[in-house]
């Protein structure tokens, strides 16, 4: 990507490549479109890969 190109913000890139929206209902949260699910699930299993999967209690 160029440094004059319009889409230099990756929330305006994954509109544009209809991978994920946003909506009033939860405003900082992504809604994943089918083709954003596939690259979340890849990068997902990828990081299982590489990674040993931990898991904690939740503090909140």
């Amino acid at each position: 990507m160029s440094d004059d190109s319009p889409l230099k913000d990756h929330r305006d890139i994954g509109r544009a490549l209809d991978l994920f929206s946003f909506h009033d209902v939860a405003p900082g949260a992504p809604f994943w479109h089918p083709n954003g699910m596939i690259i979340f699930r890849e990068l997902e299993r990828y990081a299982r890969a590489v990674n040993d999967e931990t898991k904690t209690r939740c503090w909140w």
